[in-house]
């Protein structure tokens, strides 16, 4: 394994010029408000760094790219049309896809591994070269992937050899917990995690009626939780909307974001956030067709507070030191909430 670790390794620490004591002693995160950044242009609105001012927002999620493919590589690299903010700690982040570490599953564990130290140096690389254009000081990058059982041992070698590499610069990793993932917090190799309070419900099931966020289907994978735990956790909470949109025999055909469902030519409210599609019509470049159904969904402020009083009641989940994150920093959304609402999501 060597003659692979030496050349991968020593070209990222030599770029950056940074080996630090890692041994040290890390510093320890400081509790602030703080948001994701989920699109693929950095561009933000006047009232989008509005809202970041006026709630002291000091920690930003940045996604820089998505790693996908067989074999993975890098895709959907975000544009940044402006200057990631000084004041505000930025967070370099990707999401893996699930298809992106399993595409050498079937490879012997010697190659499995080499691959998979290959792909983590790849990463960290690019996250921390795009930084370095941005004139970003890195103390912490993160990994969002919904693994499951079958791929959770691909994506935990990633992170360890991610997590290590960067270790000898002084960064953190962290990595997004989803609930269905709560039962394993004590063996993810990462710093620190985010557990993810929203997608809940399987939005492909026509008959959920909220996909965003659910107090009952959260409240299902709480018995899931540890008695002890043994990861830092932070919290991400949904203040978006989008429409799942379904055909009329009810099968899952996509998401759409820029829906007016107040069009009354062109949906009618049928029941439970439904609407139905009254002539055929294109959104986003899809085509809607008579007889389609739009399930337009809203993250609800009283359905975030009674998730997060319920999570914050478990003493093993929330530490001494939590941070709140919206997801995601989108006006359009934000400026449904209230700034009541706002600072009451934010407080811990």
């Amino acid at each position: 394994m060597k003659r692979y670790q030496g050349p991968f390794l020593c070209l990222i620490l030599l770029f950056f010029g940074i080996v630090n004591a890692y041994s040290q002693g890390r510093e320890e995160k400081e509790a602030v408000n703080a948001i994701y950044h989920w699109k693929t242009t950095f561009n933000p609105s006047k009232e989008e760094w509005k809202f970041l001012n006026d709630n002291a927002v000091k920690r930003m999620y940045v996604r820089f790219f998505d790693v996908d493919n067989d074999p993975a590589e890098p895709v959907a690299t975000t544009i940044f049309k402006q200057n990631l903010p000084q004041d505000i700690e930025i967070i370099p982040t990707t999401f893996i896809t699930v298809r992106g570490v399993s595409g050498w599953r079937w490879y012997s564990d010697s190659m499995r591994q080499v691959r998979c130290q290959e792909l983590a140096y790849k990463i960290v690389g690019r996250l921390l070269k795009m930084a370095k254009v941005q004139q970003v000081e890195v103390k912490e990058v993160q990994f969002d992937c919904d693994w499951t059982s079958v791929s959770e041992e691909d994506f935990f070698q990633l992170c360890s050899f991610a997590r290590d590499t960067l270790h000898r610069m002084g960064i953190d990793l962290s990595v997004t917990i989803r609930l269905h993932q709560l039962n394993v917090l004590d063996k993810v190799p990462a710093d620190r995690g985010v557990l993810m309070l929203y997608n809940t419900s399987n939005l492909k099931n026509y008959s959920v009626s909220n996909s965003i966020l659910s107090y009952n289907a959260v409240k299902q994978y709480l018995s899931r939780v540890p008695k002890e735990c043994v990861l830092d956790l932070d919290f991400a909470y949904p203040t978006y909307s989008w429409g799942i949109w379904f055909n009329s025999w009810q099968d899952f055909n996509g998401i759409l974001h820029k829906v007016d469902i107040t069009n009354s030519a062109l949906y009618q409210w049928k029941q439970d956030g439904c609407y139905e599609v009254l002539k055929d019509h294109k959104v986003e470049g899809r085509q809607l067709e008579k007889g389609d159904i739009i399930r337009w969904e809203v993250s609800e402020y009283e359905e975030v507070m009674k998730v997060k009083n319920a999570i914050e009641s478990y003493p093993s989940l929330k530490g001494s030191r939590y941070s709140v994150i919206l997801y995601h920093l989108d006006f359009n959304n934000l400026s449904n909430f209230s700034q009541d609402e706002i600072e009451n999501i934010y407080r811990h």
